[in-house]
């Protein structure tokens, strides 16, 4: 019977402490707070709290401030051994406020202080990092609060050292965590432990962790056998050792004298687990791969006197990431801009991986073809071994046939790792080449759509419709000629902006400078003479001067053999007028100088002409302006083409005339008669004008079919010569 007694009371009175220590341990496995909830109160000050079961803040009061709020700091409210306060610190670093915190002991055990618990992570538990706490008279698995007995110590809350002061204020809720007196203590019981970067590479991670008795307990009066058991999710692995590196297998024994206290020190270490992976993975198959997992600590600790006491145990619970492998890997590639001389040319890069890991990967250089760009040597996978350097080589091509007209080209190539882990973009190469240029010729051909059928030279323009390319035929073959409201026709030249009239069949471009010449001037040196002869004339005189200070120097891009016609043939309606305004009469312009009399053609040289010019320089023909959009009009002369003429109004949006200030006009190529010269007037149409008056010159060039050209033609990004 007494046996039988006895061990009913051992029963009862291991459920009772089995009991406390449930709540005990579950309240350590996580910061409970749901009982505030239920507290709506504001309380400022000393707060005074009705006696509760177990361990109990009795009261809070201020004690200090150096430079805080204290109007405005708080204890809001006090439930258990947790209280919930707002603190505002002043501007300087120096700043604190201080309370004095008693607690009472409302139960029949001893009670050991084993932490201040909160979660700085949440900001609804504590709002501001950069604000501490620190607390006197309260110490860590020290403090023993024997039964019905109050401690009363201070906290302090002040500004984190060395840090900027951004925020002042804390919101916060602390829990002063006690419980009862324990046979042994595993450090930072209670706390959640986050062992993160644990990879699927076979690497591993390691807490380390410390079991005690403590001294002045009457439980630790006889020695004590106590073992260590660790579970982890797969596919992971758990393993203890002591101090000495030797695997903790099996008991342990602490020698309880009751005045000792003795120290046992542990890691516990996760890897990896080889056995549940295959040998030679496919690391991008691995499932577990930014999961998280969990791992158990248990303690079960008995002492040896079993008729008096019972066993003991604590769990402890970590959470644990399986994360993407953070690989370390170098990248580099030899360089990113290229260089193409012609349609023949190849750029070719190398691009450097050196693999810093333990494991092999398996990356891919990636890339597609644009349509100015051919990509060779992408889109491969390779594998490079653990700690070892490749080198990858790819090669660019410019696209057969293709017309650069941009500075640059860009290509993108990518550098993925694709194992261990599948599709990681892991670094962007653009890859710029500098393209080669392409003779204009070839441009307008590729680029601008070509009008074969000859316009109505009679038509106004005054929108973009009839404007744009026409096709036309010249001594040297099929020319296209700009006609009408265009914008992508710009030449920058020598410095200057030139406007495109045509190109040649031999390739050869004829250029009209885009804004006149500053002063207007007589096309005669002479005020009253009516000669208009262009040999002797000042216009004559003033645009090769010009040429010798602004394009002599560019010689070698200028065609020297370029031919400007003079035309001084008597029309078939009278000899007192040449063949220009027949032709502007009949709206029927001429490009074509094929059976010409060389004395009508002026050239440098008299290989095609005259030989009359010093330099390769003219005016524009009537012929070549009308092409370009002009009309002959009522205001022009007494004498119109018969037929219906009330359509024949100037024509002044065309490129030519943009430039020309109104009711101000341009000396042309062409002579009216002996005595007059075709002048163009943008708000009048053509007019001739005897030489003694007064109009603008926009000189004429042309450039060789051997220049190569990049850009668009617009006057923001003009064509220019390559090289």
């Amino acid at each position: 019977m007494k046996g039988t007694r006895y061990n009913n009371i051992k029963k009862n009175r291991i459920s009772e402490i089995y009991l406390v220590l449930i709540i005990v341990v579950t309240l350590s496995m996580g910061i409970v707070y749901a009982e505030i909830n239920s507290v709506e109160n504001d309380i400022r000050g000393t707060v005074e709290a009705s006696i509760q079961e177990g361990v109990i803040i009795t009261d809070i009061k201020y004690l200090s401030n150096n430079g805080a709020d204290e109007t405005n700091s708080s204890i809001n409210y006090f439930v258990g051994t947790m209280f919930d306060s707002k603190i505002v610190l002043g501007n300087t670093n120096d700043s604190s406020i201080t309370y004095e915190v008693t607690i009472y002991n409302n139960t029949d055990k001893d009670q050991l202080f084993i932490d201040t618990l909160t979660d700085k992570t949440d900001i609804n538990l504590y709002s501001n990092q950069d604000i501490v706490y620190s607390i006197e008279g309260l110490e860590k698995y020290t403090t023993i609060l024997m039964p019905e007995t109050s401690i009363t110590f201070s906290i302090t809350f002040s500004y984190k050292e060395g840090i900027s002061i951004s925020n002042n204020i804390l919101t916060c809720k602390l829990n002063f965590r006690f419980k009862e007196n324990p046979i042994l203590v595993l450090s930072n019981e209670g706390n959640n432990y986050e062992l993160s970067d644990i990879y699927p590479d076979y690497s591993s991670k390691e807490y380390k962790f410390t079991i005690m008795n403590y001294e002045g307990t009457n439980i630790n009066n006889v020695p004590m056998n106590y073992t260590l058991k660790a579970t982890v999710d797969k596919p992971l692995t758990a393993k203890i050792y002591d101090d000495n590196g030797n695997e903790v297998t099996g008991n342990i024994n602490i020698a309880g004298d009751g005045q000792t206290q003795v120290v046992h020190n542990y890691t516990l270490k996760i890897i990896w687990d080889n056995n549940n992976t295959v040998e030679n993975i496919q690391y991008n198959s691995i499932e577990y791969a930014d999961k998280e997992l969990s791992c158990n600590l248990t303690l079960n600790a008995i002492p040896d006197d079993t008729t008096e006491y019972m066993d003991y145990s604590i769990k402890k619970q970590f959470k644990v990431n399986i994360t993407t492998l953070a690989l370390n890997v170098d990248l580099n590639i030899d360089s990113t801009t290229g260089l193409f001389e012609n349609s023949s040319s190849e750029c070719s890069y190398k691009i450097s991986i050196k693999n810093n890991n333990s494991i092999p990967i398996n990356y891919k250089v990636k890339g597609s073809s644009t349509n100015e760009l051919n990509l060779n040597g992408a889109n491969i996978d390779t594998v490079i071994q653990a700690n070892s350097q490749n080198e990858t080589s790819i090669t660019i091509t410019p696209v057969e046939n293709f017309i650069y007209m941009t500075d640059v080209s860009e290509i993108d190539v990518y550098v993925d790792i694709i194992s261990p882990y599948n599709a990681i973009d892991y670094k962007k190469y653009t890859i710029s080449i500098n393209t080669y240029g392409t003779n204009l010729r070839k441009i307008i051909e590729n680029k601008y759509t070509i009008n074969t059928s000859t316009p109505d030279f009679r038509e106004n323009i005054t929108t973009t419709t009839n404007s744009g390319v026409f096709q036309a035929t010249e001594v040297t073959g099929k020319a296209y000629y700009f006609r009408g409201v265009i914008d992508n026709n710009y030449v920058s030249f020598a410095n200057k902006l030139w406007r495109i009239m045509r190109v040649n069949g031999d390739g050869t471009i004829r250029l009209i400078l885009d804004s006149p010449l500053n002063n207007s001037m007589t096309y005669n040196y002479s005020t009253t003479s009516t000669n208009t002869n262009f040999n002797t004339s000042a216009v004559k005189s003033t645009i090769e001067t010009w040429y010798a200070s602004n394009l002599q120097n560019y010689n070698q891009y200028i065609n020297q053999n370029a031919i400007f016609l003079y035309d001084r043939r008597a029309s078939s309606a009278s000899i007192d007028v040449f063949k220009s305004w027949e032709r502007l009469y009949n709206a029927s312009p001429l490009i074509n100088t094929s059976g010409i009399n060389a004395n009508y053609l002026y050239t440098v040289n008299t290989n095609n002409g005259n030989g009359y010019l010093n330099y390769p320089i003219g005016l524009a023909t009537s012929d070549e302006i009308m092409m370009a959009g002009a009309v002959i009009t009522d205001n022009s002369t007494t004498t119109l083409p018969s037929g219906d003429n009330s359509n024949l109004k100037p024509n002044y949006t065309f490129y030519i005339a943009n430039d020309i200030p109104s009711g101000v006009g341009i000396w042309t190529m062409s002579p009216f008669s002996s005595t007059a010269v075709m002048v163009f007037k943008s708000q009048v149409g053509f007019y001739k004008e005897t030489p003694t008056s007064k109009r603008l010159v926009k000189p004429v060039i042309e450039l060789n079919s051997n220049i190569e050209f990049k850009g668009k033609g617009t006057e923001s990004n003009p064509f220019k010569i390559y090289k």
